[in-house]
């Protein structure tokens, strides 16, 4: 006895709809996943800069210009995030023969030292900035001092390996690079005095 089928496929482009169907399901059901799991990360932006400012004062010879340091954290999601630390790290070679070459060292800092800020823990909710400024010359002298406290066991590897960090309560970290101008005046602060 014969078998006969009906409509049954002949070549394989009878099953080229059947796959573009099932490959277009499978995107629809990773974007969705895609997006749906964006809209629950963190996003932060950090950024620094060195800013030159004129003060108006009483005196006949001009305005006398300061530096400032101003640090920006911006909340570029859409969750809110509390910030729970601020500080500056970079990468040493360590001088003792324990384990591990190189080692990470921080400075936490506080922004209730150098101005009135706000203090920590802060919540920044989406597209909300925080600003700090401080006085470039105030910030030099602490940072130097606290550096040299940090550096009696331990080599620097470079002044690109400083970065300013913003932790967050749910354990993210965002970093900014110190601006090369900054840099340029910590090398000559630090190492021709």
């Amino acid at each position: 006895m014969d078998t006969i089928y009906v409509n049954a496929p002949k070549t394989i482009w009878d099953y080229l709809p059947v796959w573009l169907s099932a490959i277009g399901t499978l995107l629809a059901v990773i974007t969705s996943l895609y997006f749906s799991r964006k809209g629950s990360l963190i996003y932060g932006k950090v950024n620094l800069q060195k800013q030159e400012r004129s003060i108006m004062l009483p005196i006949l010879l001009g305005p006398p210009k300061r530096q400032f340091l101003i640090m920006s954290i911006v909340n570029a999601g859409f969750r809110p995030f509390t910030i729970v630390d601020l500080g500056f790290q970079w990468k040493t070679i360590k001088l003792s023969y324990k384990s591990g070459l190189f080692e990470k060292k921080e400075i936490h800092y506080d922004p209730t030292d150098y101005s009135p800020s706000e203090d920590l823990p802060i919540t920044i909710t989406d597209g909300k900035p925080i600003i700090y400024e401080i006085s470039l010359s105030v910030f030099i002298d602490r940072f130097l001092s606290s550096l040299e406290k940090e550096l009696k066991y331990s080599l620097l590897i470079s002044l690109r390996s400083y970065k300013f960090y913003v932790k967050t309560s749910h354990g993210k970290v965002f970093y900014a690079r110190l601006p090369k101008g900054l840099r340029g005046d910590l090398f000559k602060r630090l190492y021709i005095g």
